[in-house]
């Protein structure tokens, strides 16, 4: 009970310090060493049994797999995130998007651009140092808090378009190798789950 009570109000806490701009890079590991302690995990090897688990070298191993596994990936993103801020891009772009849509409509903009890479093969890391620049263009001039920039991000790129039939998101040819079936396996159901969480996801960023 005191484990799942570690794991929930850690996730909750970390949630709550990233929503009042604690960095990302401290808050995590902080709400990871609550939750290993209130589930009993040892913090360092010397305290743990012989092969058994334990917060630091397990964490940090975790830790540093996952940066050395997508660091060019985020560097290619963080590249070109800034080259499209520098050169102008992104506020062409904006311009562009606010002219269709209308300024009021800056945050669907920023999720409708999030969704067309998205879906259109581009990897979701990349999709979101590229569409930031233009993000923050368009909070700025809606005067929207720049604190909402990754909800919007993350509803654009990780909800409907990362895992709805026929994504070319790897999220969504995972269960390929394990189930034998097809990036479109499913469709009606996906379908019907995409279009909720479009207009449930939409509603509550307004809110």
């Amino acid at each position: 009970m005191l484990g799942m009570i570690g794991l929930f109000g850690g996730l909750a806490l970390l949630i709550y310090l990233t929503m009042k701009g604690m960095n990302l890079l401290i808050a995590a590991p902080l709400m990871a060493l609550l939750v290993a302690i209130l589930n009993g995990l040892p913090i360092f090897p010397q305290l743990a049994e012989e092969g058994a688990a334990n917060f630091l070298t397990n964490y940090m191993s975790g830790f540093t797999g996952f940066i050395g596994s997508w660091y060019l990936m985020f560097l290619a993103g963080a590249i070109f995130g800034k080259v499209m801020e520098d050169s102008g891009a992104a506020e062409s772009v904006s311009q562009w998007i606010v002219g269709k849509i209308g300024m009021k409509r800056a945050a669907l903009a920023v999720v409708i651009a999030c969704a067309v890479l998205t879906y259109g093969g581009v990897s979701l890391f990349v999709v979101a140092f590229s569409v930031y620049p233009m993000a923050l263009s368009l909070f700025k001039q809606a005067d929207l808090p720049r604190r909402f920039i990754p909800a919007a991000l993350g509803f654009g790129s990780t909800t409907f378009t990362m895992t709805s039939a026929g994504s070319p998101e790897i999220q969504n040819w995972i269960p390929i190798e394990f189930l034998g079936t097809t990036p479109y396996a499913g469709w009606e159901v996906s379908f019907i789950v995409a279009v909720f969480m479009m207009v449930f996801g939409y509603w509550w960023l307004k809110k």
